[in-house]
Order: structure tokens, then C-alpha cells, then sequence
């Protein structure tokens, strides 16, 4: 929040919210003078009253804001703001925003007069030091913790994370060797680490302790995965998604019928996209709604399919080859606990050494029996996919998990092009029903609703039903980041009356992408910044559209909302 809102704030009564506790950082950083040091300000704008200037006495973090131009200050509400720059804790803001060059001086200064002394090099020292005034964990309490299985009391991921960065080198536990115990003169971060070098196997126990943590959160998510994939390849099986997909090969055959593509006995999956974004005479009729209009009426089977394979659509995104991998890490995760009790064990351990490896070589015998069901699964896993992958004709040596996106995106499709025909079936059949409540034979909504069984007639039906839903078309920039640089790419867009607004280089052109509006959450906003921006997210992806001026994008943003 820049300092003028605060002030505004602060205006309108009542005492701010007391500030969280700063990052540990070193007190008294030098050539820090208080912010409460002031000086006369210079270049007072016209009509606004001076204000105190303050010397940090450190580089800190710019704040980026644009300045209300000088001649607009005097009718705005910063005319009469107050100036409570006196009011503001400078030692707590150079605490938060100091540059990175300050933070790393202040690190050093925590190490003291003494540093010179340090037997561990200044950079590690340095880490050793944060994790003390941090955590502020003595040795023996590590001692214990490293042998506890409680799982309220044992040492957390984030603190064996920490341990794993500060413990001592071989070269480290050498040199603390040669010292032999703490002296009064010894650096703290030398105390410390000289009584962390006295534990024995301390790489093996954080080791183990860590592992012991993570391999229960594996067993647990990798089996829904796998049983989710080995679903949704049966049902790529059913017979309803045959069935469909040799009407496609059909219509398609039918299409293509005296040209090179004709006579083909299948296609790829990749190409279900070309069935409902193959486009008509007639705007927003595609293969798929001439589907639903003349074979759903003889198969209703088929349109029950997106929730015959809701497996399928849940599995979209998925890699065979990534679960697969986590099991082989499960696997390696497993043999190296048990190789690290055990060589605790060959050495000469601690009863209460001794009485944590037994734990630990009774719990690895547990996990092993269930990581080898989970290797049979995988198996499994991997056969059946790679059955379906022959099934359909694909390559079976890729990742055949990556099907699933298709088909996923071709019944999501097949989802909503039916929920529209079935709304415009009820609207056709209250027309009816209003026409002869007042008195006519309702013949012409009739026969536009008799003569579905032929193609031509098919499409200029569906769009005159659909004629109220908003269309656009037009040229727009998509901005997108590639490589943190903001790319800016010239499109040819069309919102047509699914709801979806389609993408391609040029127009008329085959489509680059689409998206599907009935997700936008929030809804879709102009920009206020930037001249003809729209901004929306559907499913977590930010989209930013630019026209070229504010009302070409007002218009697009009217027809967007119809679909929100």
C-alpha cells in the first residue's frame, strides 16, 4: 500500500492494526540514521503544502507507483491530506524492504566482532547463524528428536530440511576434531556446530527421518492415480465409444469422399477435435451437432458417453511415465532406509539408537509389502495402457496417458453441444405448445421440427434457435509470457453461440485454440489501465485480449458476459 492511502487511512480514525514481527534480521544495521530524520522538501507543486523529506540511510525496495500530475492535486483528495510521515516506524520498514545487498550485510553482521575467529567459513556460518535465531533448537533436544517416532514430537520436514543444509562435512567434523569442546571464546555458531558433530550417523538419522515422512504421502496418492488410468482405459472399451467413433469415421469418410483423404479405415485421436471445429454453411454448425441431430435420436447411448467415461475426462492430464517413476522412487526410497538402519546398527549404536533402527526395519518390512502391490499395480497399470493405445492405433512406445487429453476435450464438447440441443429441443416444443394455446396449429414450429433427419435443413433450424446468443468476430492482441517476456500475438478471434471464442492466425484459417466461457470465474473486466484490455480467467488461466479501442473492447466484453 503506497504511503498516501496510508495516510487516508489513518485519517478516517481508529489506530492501524499492529504489524507482524519482522523477518530476523541484524539489529542496529550500519549507516541506518531513523526515518524520523527529516529535510526540507523542494519542488512543491502549486497549491499543495511542503512535505518533510526523509534519509533511510540504506537502499531499500522501490515502491512503483504513478504520481497524481501537479495540476490535478489541488481538486483531488490528496489536497487536503495529512502529512504523517513523522507517524511511520522507519526501523521496521528497513527491517521488511531492504535491498538484497543490505539483507546480505546484515547477515554478516549478525556473525559479530568475532567472525574473523570462525572455524566453519563466513557463508555457512552465516546459514548456521539464521537457523539459530530462527529456531533456536539446542543439540541435545536435536539428539532426541532425531530418534523419535512420535509423530507429534519427531523433528518436521521443514526442520530436517534446515538440519540437512547446516550438517557438518567430513572436512567440518575434522576440523571441530582438532578443537575438542567448547571454549568461552568460541564463536556460538562454532558451539554449535562442534556439539552437532559429537552425533553420530547424523546424515543416516535425518536421512531416515525424512524418508520415514514422505513415503506415507506416496502410498497414499500414487494408487487413486493408478486406479483412475486403469478405469479410464476400460472405458475407452465400451462399446458406445466405438460405436461414435465409427459414425465419425463415416461422416468424415463421406466428406472427404474423390479426394486423397477419403477412404480411410481410422484416424488418430488427436483429430476428434476436427469434429466439432470443422466448420459449416452455417455459423457455429459443426459434425458433431449434425451427429447429435441425426444419429443421437436412434443411439441414445451415446449421448450418456460423457458420463459413461467419466474416468477418461478425470485422467486428462496424466503421465504413465510419471506414476510409474514415482513408484520406482517409492521403490529406491524404501532400500535406502533399510540400508541406512542398518548401517547404524553395524556400528556401535546407543540402546535408544538401537531401539529406533528395530522400529524403523519393522516399519521398512511394512512399507515393502505394500510398495510391492503398488509395483503389481503398476504392471497392470502400464499394460493396460498401453493395450489401449494399440486399440486405437497409436503408437504404444509414447506415453499413451496422453490420449486422455483428447478425449477428454472431445466429450467435454460432446457434453455441451448436447445440453444445447436438448435446451433448444424444450424450446422449440413451448413454442408449439404457446401456438396452439392461442389459437394456431403451431405447423411452423412443426415442421422445423420434423425436418431434423436431413443435413441441409439441420443447420439453419439449430441457428435460428440460437440466433438471440451474442456472435463476434474480430482482430484483438493476445498477450501471453514465454520465458518471463510478455509476447504479444495479433489473432483472428470469433465468439460463436456455444460460448466458446476460438483463435486463429489468420481469418479463415485452421484454429490455433479455443476457450470455453461458461468457466470464467471472476467475470471477464475491462482493464482500467490499458486502453481496450479484457481481462478474465477461466479455469485458472489468465487471458488479457486487446482491441485496438475502448469500444470495440466494451463490445466484446457485452457479448462475454452473456456466457459467464
Amino acid at each position: 500500500m503506497s504511503l498516501p492511502m496510508q495516510r487516508q487511512q489513518d485519517s478516517a480514525g481508529g489506530a492501524p492494526p499492529p504489524a507482524p514481527a519482522p523477518p530476523p534480521v541484524a539489529p542496529n544495521l550500519p549507516g541506518s540514521p531513523s526515518i524520523g530524520n527529516v529535510q526540507a522538501g523542494s519542488a512543491v507543486p502549486p497549491g499543495m503544502n511542503k512535505l518533510r523529506q526523509v534519509t533511510p540511510g540504506i537502499k531499500l525496495r522501490p515502491l512503483h507507483w504513478t504520481r497524481v500530475p501537479n495540476q490535478r492535486l489541488t481538486e483531488s483528495i490528496w489536497k487536503a491530506a495529512d502529512d504523517r510521515i513523522n507517524l511511520i516506524n522507519g526501523q521496521q520498514l528497513k527491517q521488511y524492504f531492504a535491498s538484497t545487498m543490505v539483507v546480505k550485510q546484515a547477515a554478516s553482521t549478525f556473525l559479530g566482532s568475532k567472525n574473523n575467529d570462525l572455524i566453519m567459513d563466513n557463508d555457512k556460518a552465516r546459514i548456521v547463524g539464521i537457523f539459530l535465531s530462527s529456531g533456536k533448537m539446542a543439540v541435545k533436544d536435536i539428539a532426541h528428536r532425531l530418534l523419535d517416532t512420535d509423530t507429534s514430537t519427531r523433528l518436521t520436514l521443514d526442520q530436517i530440511t534446515a538440519l540437512q543444509r547446516i550438517q557438518p562435512s567430513s572436512e567440518e567434523r575434522k576440523k571441530y576434531e582438532k578443537v575438542g569442546s567448547v571454549n568461552t571464546d568460541m564463536h556460538s555458531v562454532d558451539a554449535f556446530m562442534l556439539e552437532l558433530c559429537k552425533i553420530d550417523n547424523l546424515h543416516h538419522f535425518l536421512e531416515v527421518q525424512q524418508l520415514v515422512q514422505e513415503i506415507p504421502h506416496h502410498l497414499a496418492s500414487i494408487p487413486p492415480l493408478m486406479d483412475l488410468m486403469i478405469s479410464a482405459c476400460e472405458e475407452v472399451f465400451h462399446p458406445a465409444f466405438k460405436r461414435m467413433l465409427e459414425y465419425m469415421l463415416a461422416v468424415g469418410n463421406y466428406v472427404n469422399s474423390g479426394t486423397p483423404r477419403g477412404n480411410c479405415y481410422g484416424f488418430k485421436i488427436s483429430s476428434l477435435a476436427q469434429i466439432y471445429t470443422m466448420k459449416s454453411q452455417v455459423k457455429g454448425y459443426t459434425v458433431l451437432n449434425y451427429l447429435i441431430d441425426t444419429i443421437f435420436p436412434h443411439e441414445k447411448e451415446l449421448e450418456r458417453l460423457p458420463r459413461i467415461m467419466g474416468n477418461a475426462r478425470d485422467a486428462a492430464g496424466l503421465s504413465m511415465r510419471d506414476v510409474a517413476m514415482d513408484v520406482t522412487k517409492l521403490e529406491s526410497s524404501l532400500d535406502r532406509i533399510l540400508s541406512c538402519a542398518n548401517q547404524i546398527m553395524a556400528g556401535k549404536p546407543s540402546p535408544a539408537q538401537q531401539t529406533f533402527c528395530t522400529k524403523i526395519l519393522k516399519v521398512g518390512q511394512t512399507y515393502r509389502v505394500m510398495t510391492s502391490k503398488l509395483t503389481k499395480k503398476r504392471d497392470m497399470m502400464v499394460a493396460k495402457l498401453m493395450k489401449m493405445a494399440v486399440y486405437l492405433g497409436e503408437v504404444a512406445d509414447d506415453d499413451p496417458a496422453e490420449l486422455f487429453i483428447p478425449i477428454a476435450q472431445f466429450l467435454s464438447e460432446l457434453e455441451t453441444a448436447t445440453e444445447k440441443a436438448a435446451k433448444a429441443t424444450a424450446t422449440r416444443a413451448a413454442s408449439v405448445k404457446s401456438a396452439k394455446a392461442t389459437g394456431g396449429n403451431g405447423d411452423g414450429v412443426a415442421s422445423a421440427t420434423v425436418s431434423q433427419t436431413s443435413l441441409p435443413s439441420v443447420g439453419p433450424q439449430s441457428h435460428a434457435v440460437s440466433a438471440i446468443k451474442p456472435t463476434r468476430s474480430g482482430w484483438m492482441d493476445k498477450l501471453g509470457t514465454g520465458a518471463g517476456i510478455v509476447k504479444i500475438d495479433k489473432r483472428w478471434f470469433e465468439l460463436d453461440d456455444s460460448g466458446s471464442i476460438y483463435y486463429y492466425k489468420k481469418e479463415g484459417g485452421k484454429p490455433l485454440g479455443s476457450v470455453y466461457l461458461r468457466g470464467m470465474s471472476p467475470p471477464p473486466a475491462l482493464d482500467e489501465s490499458h486502453t481496450g484490455m479484457i481481462v478474465f480467467f477461466v479455469e485458472g488461466k489468465k487471458w488479457q485480449l486487446v482491441s485496438k479501442t475502448r469500444e470495440e473492447a466494451s463490445a466484446w466484453l457485452r457479448d462475454m458476459l452473456y456466457y459467464k
